[in-house]
């Protein structure tokens, strides 16, 4: 996960340490794209995607929330989501990481 314009340890939990990354295209100060990864790594060195904000295009709309914590077979695309900055996208995760990699684990067991 190298892509980003910068990444971050967010915190632990239940011995696991989760990450941040934060990426805008082409730069923060001039934003046409971005993506806000909660993320952690496995033992082997390959990332798992907890959650994700970002603004790629779909047929949906653009801003949406990839919520991977949840079970399999639910529905993990929100288009319904109150964020419209890269800002705010970290925000919303920063403040909710726990929650999210609770139910990640609680769904997806601790890999």
């Amino acid at each position: 996960m190298s892509d980003f314009t910068y990444i971050y340890d967010i915190g632990t939990y239940h011995g696991r340490t989760y990450y941040l990354g934060v990426r805008a295209t082409p730069n923060l100060d001039v934003v046409r794209s971005f993506a806000v990864v909660l993320f952690y790594e496995k033992s082997n060195g390959e990332s798992v995607e907890v959650a994700k904000i970002d603004d790629s295009e779909h047929e949906s709309g653009s801003v949406h929330f990839d919520r991977y914590y949840r079970s399999a077979g639910a529905n993990q695309k929100d288009f319904d989501v109150d964020v419209s900055s890269v800002f705010e996208a970290e925000e919303r995760l920063a403040e909710n990481w726990r929650r999210y990699a609770r139910l990640h684990e609680e769904n997806h067991g601790a890999e």
